[in-house]
């Protein structure tokens, strides 16, 4: 991790108040999060009521810059404006996001589990359906929903046997 992304954690801690309380937590997290960007993993967010919107906010700040511009990839930005001449001004406000996403966004197939199979499933349906191998899940737990994220035997082919899994209260 850079250390312009420990700084930001400090004085995250410092302007909330916290004073340092979680810091080794909100690290590690960190650190699991890059370190699965860097090994092109996925990030899946997801919560009820407040926290859906803030599952949508967080994957707002992954998929486009947040505090640090995160500029197109030169080398990818010279081979599109190969391509597409007249597109400069898109490659110019385009950003650099982190492959995130958030699981309530999924309306029709939210409703679609609720109706077939029930409320309670909404979020594991699509982790099973989506998240692989060491991706990583944010999420409030919910006993009814979450099952699955914690029953590491649950090795059935194509499902995932090991998410990250971090709980936000």
């Amino acid at each position: 991790m850079k250390d312009g992304t420990f700084a930001l954690i400090d004085e995250f801690l410092k302007n909330s108040g916290m004073k340092g309380k979680y810091k080794e937590e909100i690290v590690a997290a960190t650190e699991t999060i890059c370190k699965a960007f860097q090994n092109g993993n996925r990030l899946y967010v997801c919560g009820n009521g407040g926290s859906a919107a803030d599952s949508e906010h967080i994957v707002g700040e992954f998929a486009k810059s947040f505090i640090k511009n995160r500029p197109v990839d030169k080398a990818f930005a010279e081979k599109f404006l190969k391509s597409f001449p007249e597109d400069g001004e898109l490659m110019k406000r385009t950003e650099t996001g982190f492959p995130a996403f958030s699981l309530i966004s999924q309306t029709a197939i939210m409703t679609a589990i609720n109706n077939d199979i029930g409320g309670d499933y909404v979020f594991s349906q699509q982790v099973y359906a989506y998240v692989n191998m060491d991706d990583i899940l944010i999420g409030e737990r919910d006993e009814n929903d979450i099952k699955i994220f914690d029953r590491r035997e649950f090795k059935t082919e194509g499902a995932p046997s090991e998410v990250t899994y971090f709980a936000i209260a």
